[in-house]
C-alpha cells in the first residue's frame, strides 16, 4: 500500500512541477506545450512556443495553426512531437528537431530541420532559405520556397513538385532526389553529396546526355529535359569535389509510390563524360 502511495505521490507533484514550469515559462514570454495533447491555434500568438514530447505519460504533443492563425515568434519542435499548419496559417519561424514530423499542407512560414527531424511541405510558401541538418528529411510536394535549400550531414531530400526560387545545394553526404518541380536557379552537388534527377530526353549544353553517374570532372552546363511529373527542366547544374549528379529513368508506377512514402536505392552505372551527340 505504502508503495503504491509513493508512486501517486509521485505522479501528483510531476504534474504540479509541469504545471509550474508551464506557468513561469508563459510569464517570460514563452509556451510549452508537453501534455501528451493536441492544441490548435485559430487566433494571433506572439510568444515563442516549444512542443515537447511527454515522457511522463509517453504521449505525443501536437501543435495545428488553422483558419488564419498566426504566430509571430519561434515555433520549436522537440522528442518526437508533431506540427501542422493548415489553411492561411503564419508562422514566423519553425524549426523541427530530434525526431519531430512535421506537416504543411498550406500556409507560410520560414523553417530548418535538425537532428532527425522530418518534414512534408504539401502547399504553402517558404518565406526564405531552407535548411536542412543532421539526417532531416524533407519531402516537397508543391507551393513555393522564395530561399534557397540546403540540404547538409547526410540528409535526405525529395521534391515532387513546387517552385523553387533560389538554387538547391546538396553537401556532406546528403542526397537530394528530383521527381518534378520548376527551378529557377542552380543545382549544386557538393563534398560527396549525391543528386539524383529522374526523368528523360535528357540534355547538357544540347549534348545528350544518358541515363548514369556523373562526377566533378563534368563540372557545370545546362540541363534541359523532362522530369519525372512531366515538368520541363532547363537548369544550370554545378558538380563539386567528390559529388555526383545522376540522370535516371521514370521508375515504374509502384517503384515511384514506394519512392515517395520513403525512397528506394537506385542502381547506378557510371559514364565518364557527356555523350557528344545530338
Amino acid at each position: 500500500m505504502n508503495f503504491g502511495r509513493k508512486k501517486k505521490m509521485k505522479k501528483v507533484l510531476t504534474l504540479v512541477i509541469f504545471s509550474l514550469l508551464n506557468f513561469v515559462n508563459i510569464l517570460f514570454g514563452n509556451i510549452i506545450l508537453n501534455d501528451g495533447q493536441e492544441h490548435r491555434i485559430l487566433n494571433e500568438i506572439n510568444e515563442a512556443i516549444l512542443i515537447e514530447h511527454n515522457e511522463f505519460w509517453d504521449k505525443t504533443t501536437s501543435l495545428i495553426v488553422q483558419e488564419n492563425g498566426t504566430i509571430n515568434s519561434q515555433v520549436i519542435a522537440y522528442d518526437d512531437s508533431r506540427f501542422e499548419m493548415r489553411d492561411n496559417a503564419f508562422v514566423q519561424d519553425f524549426v523541427g528537431k530530434n525526431n519531430s514530423i512535421s506537416n504543411v499542407y498550406n500556409g507560410k512560414l520560414n523553417f530548418r530541420l535538425e537532428n532527425n527531424s522530418s518534414l512534408s511541405f504539401w502547399q504553402g510558401q517558404a518565406l526564405s532559405n531552407i535548411q536542412i541538418f543532421n539526417s532531416s528529411d524533407f519531402f516537397m510536394r508543391g507551393g513555393i520556397s522564395n530561399g534557397h535549400l540546403y540540404a547538409y550531414d547526410s540528409s535526405d531530400i525529395f521534391l515532387y513538385d513546387g517552385i523553387f526560387e533560389g538554387y538547391l545545394y546538396s553537401t556532406g553526404y546528403s542526397e537530394m532526389s528530383i521527381y518534378g518541380g520548376t527551378f529557377n536557379e542552380q543545382i549544386i552537388a557538393g563534398f560527396n553529396s549525391k543528386i539524383i534527377i529522374y526523368g528523360y530526353n535528357f540534355k547538357v549544353d544540347g549534348w545528350s546526355a544518358p541515363y548514369g553517374v556523373y562526377d566533378s570532372s563534368h563540372g557545370e552546363g545546362t540541363l534541359t529535359g523532362v522530369l519525372s511529373n512531366g515538368d520541363l527542366i532547363n537548369t544550370s547544374i554545378n558538380i563539386r569535389d567528390d559529388a555526383k549528379i545522376i540522370l535516371a529513368p521514370i521508375p515504374e508506377p509502384a517503384t515511384f509510390l514506394l519512392l515517395c512514402v520513403g525512397g528506394l536505392i537506385l542502381r547506378k552505372t557510371k559514364v565518364n563524360f557527356w555523350k557528344k551527340e545530338k
